[in-house]
This record gives structure tokens, sequence and C-alpha cells, in this order.
């Protein structure tokens, strides 16, 4: 009950933070998973490694590609978070949970795609195929928002 209590906390503290704040804990988090991704994504190189049932999906360009986008995305969010903390735009509280959403969601349209779930297609006939996708452009406009309204911050 304690550890539930604690994470209820701790997630409310998250939540509530300043946007500046909330950008820069969650790219730390998105480092600290993209390290742990590393580290799995060395298992499949490993002589012990080979047989494992996880292992050929971990050593797809996919999850590669993931790991990247997520890297890169937790450096887009501490540049973010460098330019609202000299410059906020009007509706900050929105613009960091806008990036924050992208920077998690956008990366697993490539982690599900090393699964078989073709999230680029967004043609209808796959329920899978179409969910992620609607995810991963849910992602595409809320980061354009975001970045939207920084921009117009510094040059409206």
């Amino acid at each position: 009950m304690w550890i539930i209590f604690t994470l209820s906390s701790s997630l409310s503290k998250f939540w509530n933070a300043s946007p500046t704040d909330f950008l820069m804990l969650s790219a730390v988090m998105q480092v600290l998973l993209t390290i742990l991704l590393g580290w799995l994504m060395l298992i499949p190189h490993q002589a012990w490694g080979h047989d494992l049932a996880f292992a050929t999906r971990l050593r797809s360009r996919h999850v590669a590609m993931a790991h990247v986008d997520w890297v890169m995305l937790a450096l887009v969010q501490f540049a973010a978070a460098y330019a609202m903390s000299l410059k906020s735009p009007s509706q900050a509280f929105i613009v960091s949970r806008c990036l924050v959403f992208n920077g998690w969601i956008a990366p697993t349209v490539y982690l599900a795609k090393a699964w078989g779930i073709n999230g680029f297609r967004l043609d209808g006939k796959r329920g899978m195929d179409t969910l992620i996708g609607l995810a991963g452009l849910m992602g595409i406009v809320t980061f354009t928002y975001g970045w939207a309204m920084i921009v117009g911050a510094w040059w409206l």
C-alpha cells in the first residue's frame, strides 16, 4: 500500500511540474529508457543470446531506429525546455505535454514494426496497424503544435 501511495505521489508531482521541469524529467527518463534498450539490444550479439525467442526482434533495424528516435526526441525535449526557460509560450503547460506525448509515442511506431505491426500504413485494413499509425500521427500533430507555439513565442 505504501508503494502505491509513494508512486501515486511521485506521478502527481511529475504531472503537476512546471513545463520546463516536465520536459526535463521526461527527457531524462527517455535517456534512461534508451540506455536500457541499448543493453537489451546487445543480448542477441552474445554467444548465449542467439537462441532466445526475442533475439531476432531485438536485432531488427526497427528497434535500432526506435532507440535512436528516443535519444533524438529526448534531446529535442532538452532544447524545448531551454527555449521555454528563456521565453515561454502562452500555453506553456499544454506545449510541454504535447512535446512529451510525441517524445514517447513517435518511437513506438518503429518498435511496433519490429513485431510486425506496420503503423506507417494507414489503410484501415488491420486494426493494430491503424491504431499505432493514428497514435504516431497524433504525435506528429502535437509535436508540430508544440514547436509552432515555441517558435511563435520567439518571433511574434
